[in-house]
């Protein structure tokens, strides 16, 4: 009887354990630079994969004194990780030369970004999570392709540079975005892949021989 309850508060204690766990604020999501307003505004795109995240990073700086305004528009990817404060953050590589740093907050509503490297308009600041679901862009589709191995989608150096077109007509019975990847010195298509309308359960698939091919994702669900 001793041994039976012994091994009950065990299970007990693990399964309180797993149920009161701390949730990961890393999920896919949309953000808005804290204070924007008309002269200075800021959104971003999250896309987690695995232990992945990939992004893009739309901002705008003017001012009244000037008529015109600077806009800056970005993408990249970077590995996720947990502080020893168990704050988790992920520096992400834009390109060669610029990175952006971004760390989710407690209360798992706002990120902070930071930056190292030149940019059009400075990115950093907090960033307000809201409320409506993250939808495909052509540069947070790129993004995503690139962060998936070479060998599937056949986007690497060789191929640069070449563009990404999303498609704005749903298919496979409106599950899907087509995506075209084509090469802009000759204008002919590198890949063609599928990417789910679904951003809770993203899939991917490549078309090979006119047929698709998952190269994310899970097929059962």
């Amino acid at each position: 009887m001793l041994r039976f309850l012994s091994v009950f508060a065990a299970v007990f204690v693990l399964c309180c354990g797993m149920a009161f766990a701390d949730r990961s604020p890393v999920v896919n999501a949309v953000y808005t630079l804290e204070n924007s307003n008309q002269f200075n505004s800021g959104t971003l795109y999250i896309i987690k994969m695995d232990n992945v995240v990939v992004f893009e990073l739309s901002n705008m700086k003017g001012s009244e004194s000037e008529e015109e305004s600077v806009d800056d528009r970005f993408c990249g990817s970077g590995l996720v990780e947990r502080t020893p404060s168990g704050i988790r953050m992920a520096k992400c590589f834009v390109d060669e030369t610029r990175e952006m740093t971004i760390k989710w907050h407690s209360d798992h509503k706002k990120v902070s970004v930071f930056h190292k490297g030149s940019f059009k308009v400075n990115p950093d600041g907090v960033y307000l999570r809201e409320d409506y679901g993250v939808s495909w862009t052509e540069g947070l589709a790129q993004a995503f392709l690139e962060a998936l191995p070479s060998a599937a989608t056949s986007l690497n150096k060789i191929n640069r540079p070449y563009r990404v077109e999303l498609g704005t007509d749903k298919v496979r019975n409106g599950k899907f975005y087509p995506v075209k990847v084509i090469h802009e010195t000759d204008g002919e298509t590198i890949a063609e892949f599928l990417l789910s309308v679904d951003m809770k359960r993203i899939k991917a698939y490549r078309i090979v021989d006119s047929k698709p091919v998952l190269i994310y994702g899970d097929s059962k669900k």
